[in-house]
């Protein structure tokens, strides 16, 4: 049996099926979407293909807003429920390339390259995940496809924050090609292992 806590991360998301529904009722191909609520295109695609799960609020009242549909309650429970984790909150996906949209929260965050395999993880307890994101964007390997999208988790408690960092560079090792490997943490002033 299931362990109802823990959702298969690639079911069908919910809110992904409801902005694909809208706009082909519209007749709207996904650049019209992405125009008509001032997203970029790879978004849009990113959030109809559930490359991006559970955006953040400000990307879902644009899309909402541009398809003139109001947004089920049913619909956001259910996309919430799946990519929660009991005891911590929702995965939040962003769009790491929109500097309006960064996550202006304490956190740690994911970066996944095009086949949604993680590629960094990253934490931010003394300034936000939109600043460390923004840090991150100077570097030779920020760029799609490496950097493709990313997902964050808010968690304001500085110890449970770097933590759960050390528990996912641990856990996905190999796959994390950017962080460097074996390294405990890194200077609080530098924040993110592998930075």
């Amino acid at each position: 049996m299931a362990d109802p806590d823990f959702e298969d991360f690639d079911d069908e998301s919910p809110f992904a099926t409801w902005v694909r529904t809208e706009r082909e009722k519209k007749g709207w191909s996904q650049r019209k979407l992405a125009d008509e609520a001032g997203l970029s295109g790879q978004q849009v695609c990113n959030i109809e293909t559930g490359r991006t799960r559970n955006p953040q609020s400000r990307t879902r009242d644009k899309l909402a807003k541009a398809l003139q549909a109001t947004l089920p309650d049913a619909v956001l429970s259910a996309e919430e429920k799946q990519v929660s984790i009991a005891g911590l909150g929702a995965l939040v996906g962003f769009e790491p390339y929109d500097d309006d949209a960064l996550p202006e929260v304490k956190g740690v965050y994911v970066f996944y390259d095009r086949t949604k395999r993680p590629v960094y993880v990253g934490r931010a307890t003394k300034r936000t995940i939109g600043v460390r994101v923004r840090e991150h964007a100077e570097k030779f390997w920020f760029k799609s496809p490496v950097v493709h999208s990313a997902s964050y988790l808010n968690i304001e408690d500085e110890s449970l924050c770097k933590q759960t960092e050390q528990i996912l560079i641990r856990f996905m090792r190999t796959h994390l090609l950017l962080n460097r490997q074996g390294v405990e943490t890194e200077p609080e002033d530098e924040e993110a292992n592998g930075s």
